[in-house]
């Protein structure tokens, strides 16, 4: 496939991104990178508290470790260049460092409005007591769209927990959230 020739055969109507071909020496064509997906890998590595009780915190994100259309801007909002619809996942270290049972709460906003019907409660037992969040939302949005993560918690000490490398053996960092977002 050498000498080949790169063409543009127009705009998606779905995107508005180049359909870009290519035209290989006998004269055929040959679809390049059009089915790429946008998507997002990014983590934060500070803990993250919640300093107020029953207020609103949003999840931060302060490492992208690879992205394609979407990016984190002022360090929430998860902002998409692209209309489409996208699948976002987060995991979140759930820490407590007080006696007694407590909960926290997560839920969705798009564009600095609640997503209607997308909470979810996790409760947290005890002194040190540490779970895993992992919750799943389908959103479809607009190009220029963004949306967060909140959470809160009746209990100010509550908090996305990030741990450092450890040892015997050696293991990575524990991130206090990981996020990822795929194009469906």
């Amino acid at each position: 496939m050498s000498n080949l020739q790169n063409l543009v055969l127009g705009r998606s109507i779905v995107d508005g991104r180049p359909l870009p071909l290519a035209v290989d020496s006998s004269g055929v064509f040959l679809m390049k990178n059009y089915f790429k997906r946008y998507f997002l890998s990014a983590y934060s590595t500070q803990i993250q508290t919640n300093p107020v009780a029953n207020t609103e915190n949003l999840m931060t994100y302060n490492t992208t470790a690879e992205g394609y259309g979407i990016s984190i801007q002022s360090s929430s909002q998860i902002t998409f260049q692209f209309a489409g619809t996208y699948s976002i996942t987060f995991s979140a270290q759930l820490e407590k460092t007080d006696a007694g049972k407590d909960t926290v709460d997560f839920w969705l906003k798009t564009n600095g409005t609640n997503v209607a019907d997308s909470n979810t409660r996790y409760s947290l037992d005890g002194n040190n007591d540490k779970h895993v969040a992992i919750l799943n939302y389908i959103v479809t949005v607009n190009g220029g769209d963004y949306c967060e993560i909140a959470f809160s918690s009746p209990d100010t000490d509550v908090r996305l927990y990030y741990e450092t490398a450890q040892t015997t053996p050696t293991r990575p960092a524990i991130p206090s959230v990981i996020l990822t977002i795929l194009q469906i």
